[in-house]
């Protein structure tokens, strides 16, 4: 895999103006993930240089040329994921065909860090910010402090995050709705908090699968396409590793039943949900150990949202764990013959109080 070329900086040209060098074309890495994490790396570097030219108003061509390429690469990718997902490449896109390079370079350059870092992964509000819901279309002053406060908010929340695939070939307003219906059921007293990234086909599924390693649990609708319509040669080697598997080419329920059996061979820790409108009994006999549970069209998505949940909570429970934490908190007298005493011969002494600082209290109460 080839990285990045080093910003550089060779002759004045004809103004005076130095002239940075581009980073280098990138050839198609192994890793789908490395190629995005290095484009979003790239978009943010380029919109900077861009904005410096365009204050100057001089060598804008090369600048324009990297970041609109960019933004394609990545439309392509942010489609497997929710953060910040293709809404948010539109906004970029939007910035760039404006000519708003001040408000593209501040944007590019603070979801590339939240992306970069995880950070996003402890957001309260991330799903307004991912999702592209109602938000002014005032790119001043108002945009850029709501982005802030979103950005602080951040910190304020720290359950797991995770991303559910919704597999379905549905248009934007029901994917907004969807996306509304589940926003509304989240709960302050939730363990986790997820978002919702949509697949539109069988092998759009196996590339979010994966390519997108927060996805924890799948819903597959009944009638879905094979075929995805998103093409970049990084995810060549994704569609070779599902077409391993030797999917049957069947339609209908069979084609959602055949997914969520590969589904299990290359991610066998996600949970797998189904919606048919076949009736429970047309259903029940086929399912295998595949799919955790079966909902009939979908009327009540308060099931659905509780059953994610369930499955994430079942499988990060640490009962070992919880019980040393509670036992932590009791107040246990101890023998002083004990070397540590639960930590009261480290905050009793002269001399290693530092060790206490260094370790906390909890490996000491947990004695």
């Amino acid at each position: 895999m080839t990285t990045a070329g080093t910003p550089s900086q060779s002759a004045h040209g004809d103004t005076g103006t130095p002239v940075v060098a581009a980073r280098k074309p990138r050839t198609h890495p192994y890793d789908a993930g490395q190629l995005r994490r290095d484009t979003w790396n790239d978009l943010q570097f380029h919109s900077h240089w861009l904005r410096e030219m365009a204050q100057q108003s001089n060598g804008l061509a090369e600048p324009k040329n990297a970041v609109a390429h960019e933004l394609e690469v990545l439309r392509r990718l942010e489609a497997y994921w929710a953060f910040p997902g293709v809404k948010v490449i539109d906004e970029l896109a939007e910035l760039f065909d404006r000519k708003q390079y001040d408000l593209l370079s501040t944007r590019s350059r603070e979801v590339a860090r939240m992306l970069l870092s995880d950070s996003y992964r402890t957001a309260r509000h991330h799903s307004d910010y991912r999702n592209g819901e109602q938000r002014s279309r005032d790119h001043g002053q108002r945009r850029s402090r709501h982005h802030k406060e979103q950005l602080m908010d951040h910190h304020e929340d720290s359950r797991p995050y995770f991303e559910v695939l919704f597999v379905d070939d549905i248009d934007d307003d029901e994917h907004d709705e969807l996306c509304e219906a589940l926003h509304e059921l989240r709960r302050d007293d939730d363990e986790f908090i997820y978002d919702v990234v949509f697949a539109r086909s069988f092998e759009d599924a196996a590339i979010a699968l994966l390519f997108n390693h927060t996805i924890q649990a799948c819903v597959f609708r009944y009638n879905i396409s094979f075929r995805t319509g998103n093409h970049h040669p990084i995810f060549n080697r994704y569609l070779e590793m599902m077409k391993a598997e030797k999917p049957a080419r069947v339609y209908g329920l069979e084609r959602s039943l055949e997914l969520g059996r590969i589904a299990k061979e290359l991610r066998p820790e996600v949970d797998l949900f189904l919606v048919t409108d076949a009736t429970i009994e047309d259903v029940a006999g086929r399912l295998g150990r595949n799919f955790g549970r079966v909902f009939y069209r979908l009327n009540n998505y308060l099931e659905l949202h509780l059953s994610i949940l369930k499955g994430i909570r079942s499988r990060y429970e640490t009962p070992f764990f919880d019980a040393l934490r509670k036992y932590a908190r009791k107040p246990t007298g101890v023998f002083h013959a004990l070397p540590i005493a639960r930590g009261k011969s480290i905050t009793n002494t002269h001399w290693v109080k530092d060790m206490g600082r260094f370790y906390g209290p909890n490996i000491f109460l947990a004695e």
